[in-house]
């Protein structure tokens, strides 16, 4: 049984992919993005969440203006919903080892294990339970 004690903990959970349709193909997120304070110099580092960048709002120094976007690091993604005894949950697949598995699986019936998280899906107005897979076995 899933609960919301078990939100940021490892888990793992058998399921089925129920469509094979809304499986997403692999696309590019942001995971992290470095910002320059025009007043100091300092670099500062944002980790990225979700899909919308967020950026510094002030730096040690006190500047509270823009920031210049110095550097960022990607990473390929792949997701999927799978039913599950708890109900449906959002698979994200985090690395290409993963994805390429995925891709070369025989069956939609899956063994995920990865960190549970909850996700607001603010045009449904309700959340879901995602995993960020780690592992992924048939």
């Amino acid at each position: 049984m899933i609960d919301t004690e078990l939100i940021d903990k490892i888990v793992t959970v058998e399921g089925v992919i129920t469509n094979l349709a809304k499986v997403s193909q692999p696309y590019i997120v942001i995971t992290l993005m470095k910002f320059e304070c025009p007043n100091c110099g300092s670099i500062l580092s944002i980790y990225q969440e979700s899909k919308k960048i967020k950026s510094p709002n002030r730096c040690s120094c006190g500047w509270k203006g823009d920031f210049k976007e110095v550097s960022k690091e990607l990473r390929e993604q792949q997701d999927f919903i799978m039913s599950t005894n708890d109900g449906e949950m959002k698979v994200y697949l985090t690395t290409k080892e993963l994805i390429e598995k995925f891709q070369k699986r025989n069956s939609s019936r899956l063994t995920v294990k990865g960190q549970l998280k909850d996700e607001f899906i603010k045009k449904e107005n309700k959340g879901i339970l995602v995993i960020y897979a780690e592992e992924i076995t048939e």
